[in-house]
């Protein structure tokens, strides 16, 4: 990858927009949904960890502010993702 699709946040959004997309394939269905937030849950993981973001950790090094609300924010929304696939294999079980 060259430039822009570099960034992480640039990549986030991407699997972000695959997400939205993939939405409507998973339907109503519980077990579509709970395996839509699986995968969005491991790609998201996976991509953070390429990147040496470990979401489950405070920053420790960051070279810049932009960098430390970037990574923030990613941190943030894969504390959410998490919840997501949670909440999702809760219903599951109730079924």
């Amino acid at each position: 990858m060259t430039g822009l699709l570099k960034e992480p946040v640039v990549q986030f959004a991407i699997l972000v927009l695959l997400r939205i997309l993939a939405t409507p394939f998973a339907g109503n269905r519980v077990i579509g949904r709970l395996a839509a937030n699986v995968v969005f849950f491991a790609a998201l993981t996976a991509l953070l960890l390429y990147h040496r973001i470990p979401p489950y950790a405070p920053d420790v090094v960051a070279e810049s502010v932009a960098d430390r609300i970037g990574s923030g924010i990613l941190k943030a929304i894969w504390w959410v993702g998490g919840a997501m696939l949670l909440a999702s294999l809760v219903r599951i079980s109730n079924t």
